[in-house]
């Protein structure tokens, strides 16, 4: 959340919980109706940014189902770059993490830990790239 907070305010755009966050739980009965009543009470929202691939897949469904034209009405763009989101229709763009950097970052990091029972850790930025596909385009 920071790092999309810190987009924002460098495009000099606000941050507003109520217009741009919508939280529910995306296994439950109650998804696609929390999610059009979100976009009807939001009418100006032109993009979905899921935290991962399973939400932005499963809001591609629901949206179809409701007539939806992805990308023309809304665009989605998920999280993970999973090699489903080659085969969704629209296929999904996504951001791709590089997961081997992250765990060999992780473990050097562990150890380095164990070694030094003092020290209190570093923080790391691995690069992200972004996948575009149909959703965004």
């Amino acid at each position: 959340m920071v790092g999309f907070k810190d987009a924002l305010k460098k495009n000099s755009l606000n941050f507003d919980d109520e217009k741009i966050i919508f939280a529910t739980d995306v296994s439950s009965e109650s998804f696609g109706s929390k999610l059009e009543a979100f976009l009807t009470n939001q009418p100006a929202t032109d993009g979905l940014f899921a935290i991962n691939d399973f939400i932005a897949l499963e809001s591609l469904i629901v949206l179809r189902k409701k007539h939806k034209k992805i990308p023309d009405d809304l665009k989605i763009i998920g999280f993970d770059d999973i090699p489903q989101d080659r085969y969704s229709s629209p296929t999904l763009s996504s951001i791709k993490q590089d997961t081997e950097k992250i765990a060999l970052k992780a473990v050097e990091s562990l150890l380095n830990l164990i070694d030094n029972k003092a020290d209190r850790g570093q923080s790391f930025v691995i690069p992200v790239t972004l996948v575009t596909r149909e959703s965004t385009e």
